[in-house]
């Protein structure tokens, strides 16, 4: 199999070990309607382990293909048995009818042949005991002992929904809901504990270490001490690594301050050296980088410098995100994850990340606390190639040595860890190349942790009759509060905004609960129970606002709660029918986000994306 070529160019997003995960991931998808094929088929393409397909057997039944009037709501269900008889496992030979799990996963997987597809039909969604679903899938993925799951819950009812969230958190099992109803629709993440390493952020400010008080270290002060700029021809001199020049100007700025400033007058490339602080001293500093050009506007590598002649005196403070997590890691904190995920086998990317913070943090100590290891990259720049292979020479040397001593930790945390927990709990190593990355993305390392579904559905619930609705939670109050800040930027038109679609979207779900259907069915209802249907959903809209602590902002009075149902009778509209295009926009973000979480690479969304796919316009909000 040739996969390096197969898989070129996403090998380029996420490299081998991001393939490497999607090979060994089961995507698990309950309930086969369009946002939940079309996010199948976004994930099979691309080469992800196994899919597994789970439905009812009281779902829609599958539409022959060429019986010209029907309407197929989802390409990758249609049944051409009469042209070719269905070949998938597990078919009833007696009857002709297949289901539509069986067919979805038929033609998902001739997508592409490296992926394995199973199949199964339960009775009933609503009435499925997902936990028996879920062991039987485990069962069925015999490829690997402890296969990694994903599930991707599609349109699924309330309460089926709730049932199988808190099934999925309890056993630590990401799970992505999709929801499309006319032209809204949603994903919604959750996530119990999820590190990021290689968030890969759009752009980066280059880790220099020019800006340590201590002055450089070793192996780049020794190659600056080498290069003689006042020997060199024209040519050359316009071709010397503004690194270089910085720290030269650095040193030629600092002879130029008076005496009775504290400045290193001995070697100003070695001991506590100062920097420019004022704006003053920073355009002096910039001033100096210009005397040193032979003729500044030739010279590119020196316009370079004084672009960026920041990185000589502006210290690259470890972020908020990263502080946070160290601040919150302990041995202890290591001896819990290893406990907690261990002993089933899963959550191994969590406890090699809670190993590694905690060897940063040791390293942090033993450095004072003032530089995190060095990733050894440096930046393209206008120079000749021997001096700019030495300057990579030097950064790599010093990057090695850093990864090297964070190793040295990592090794002594796993032995004392194992010393610590039980015999039978075997504790995951952690790779060359695990610390490698972790060391090249210290700066950018996250951790996304959702709240669950379920937790989310009882929060903003509209209260039964007569009882006072419960005081919130610190975490609900910042909810609240976030979402009190989105509406104070509304789309151009309000009532668009996809935060206002969200709450009727939920109206609309927690009418099915209630009613044991959607607002706007039967389709053919007749037109004073659909007008019915809309003011229950109204009813319903205007106590979820206040549950959201939305219904004093003005945003929410004006639209939703200005008398006019505009957003029920949308809703009611709709009937729950799903369209294929919509549904294509929702599963090209639901499988964005898989392959995220999968992978381990890039931020995933925290936690919902809300897409009106009236105006075109989309949300991203935390529920």
């Amino acid at each position: 199999m040739a996969t390096s070529d197969k898989y070129d160019r996403q090998l380029r997003l996420w490299g081998a070990s991001g393939q490497r995960a999607l090979g060994e991931t089961c995507i698990v998808l309950i309930n086969a309607t369009a946002s939940g094929t079309e996010t199948l088929k976004n994930l099979v393409l691309p080469g992800v382990g196994a899919i597994h397909v789970v439905d009812s057997a009281d779902a829609p039944p599958v539409p022959k293909s060429g019986a010209g009037k029907e309407v197929f709501d989802n390409f990758f269900v249609f049944d051409d048995s009469s042209a070719n008889e269905m070949e998938v496992e597990g078919t009833d030979a007696s009857s002709n009818v297949p289901t539509r799990a069986e067919v979805a996963c038929k033609y998902l997987c001739e997508l592409n042949p490296d992926v394995s597809g199973e199949h199964t039909t339960v009775p009933s969604l609503s009435s499925a005991d997902y936990a028996s679903v879920l062991d039987d899938v485990v069962k069925k993925q015999s490829t690997t002992p402890s296969p990694s799951l994903l599930i991707v819950a599609s349109d699924l009812p309330p309460k089926p929904l709730l049932n199988l969230s808190r099934e999925a958190w309890d056993r630590g099992i990401p799970l992505i809901i999709v929801r499309s109803c006319g032209l809204i629709g949603s994903v919604r993440l959750q996530v119990e504990d999820h590190p990021v390493v290689e968030s890969k952020p759009g752009s980066t400010v280059p880790d220099l270490r020019l800006a340590d008080p201590s002055g450089p270290f070793p192996a780049l002060k020794a190659l600056v001490d080498a290069t003689d700029m006042d020997s060199m021809d024209n040519a050359e001199h316009s071709h010397v690594p503004y690194v270089i020049i910085l720290l030269r100007a650095l040193a030629k700025w600092r002879s130029g301050l008076s005496s009775t400033e504290d400045a290193t007058k001995t070697d100003m490339l070695a001991g506590e050296v100062r920097f420019p602080k004022s704006t003053a001293e920073k355009d002096s500093f910039r001033a100096t980088i210009k005397s040193m050009a032979r003729n500044f506007n030739d010279e590119l590598n020196f316009q370079e410098a004084c672009g960026d002649a920041y990185l000589a005196y502006a210290k690259r403070e470890i972020p908020w995100e990263v502080q946070e997590l160290l601040d919150a890691t302990t041995d202890e904190s290591v001896t819990a994850a290893i406990q907690k995920y261990a002993p089933s086998g899963a959550g191994s990317r969590n406890i090699r990340f809670a190993v590694l913070l905690l060897a940063l943090k040791r390293f942090l100590a033993q450095s004072d606390g003032d530089w995190p290891p060095l990733d050894g990259k440096i930046p393209d720049m206008t120079a000749s190639t021997e001096p700019y292979i030495a300057l990579q020479g030097a950064y790599k040397k010093r990057a090695d040595e850093d990864r090297a001593a964070v190793r040295a930790a990592v090794d002594a945390i796993l032995s004392e860890q194992k010393a610590k927990v039980r015999n039978d709990i075997a504790v995951p190593s952690v790779t060359d190349e695990d610390v490698a990355a972790f060391c090249r993305n210290v700066q950018n390392l996250r951790k996304v942790i959702t709240r669950p579904y379920a937790e989310e559905w009882e929060s903003h619930a509209p209260s039964a009759d007569g009882e006072d609705a419960p005081m919130p939670t610190p975490q609900e109050e910042e909810i609240r509060s976030d979402l009190m800040m989105a509406t104070m930027d509304p789309y151009e038109v309000p009532e668009h905004t996809p935060l206002l679609w969200h709450c009727a979207l939920h109206a609309a779900d927690i009418f099915c609960e209630r009613n044991g259907r959607y607002p706007g069915t039967p389709l053919d209802a007749d037109k004073k129970a659909l007008e019915a249907d809309a003011k229950e959903v109204q009813a319903i809209l205007e106590p979820i606002c206040s549950a959201m602590g939305l219904d004093d902002t003005d945003l929410v009075k004006s639209t939703l709660l200005n008398g006019s149902m505009a957003h029920a009778t949308e809703m009611t509209r709709y009937g729950n029918a799903e369209l294929h295009n919509v549904a294509s926009v929702l599963g090209g973000v639901a499988s964005q986000e898989a392959v995220k979480i999968i992978t381990g690479q890039y931020v995933p969304l925290d936690n919902t994306y809300v897409y009106n796919g009236i105006a075109g316009t989309a949300g991203v909000y935390k529920f």
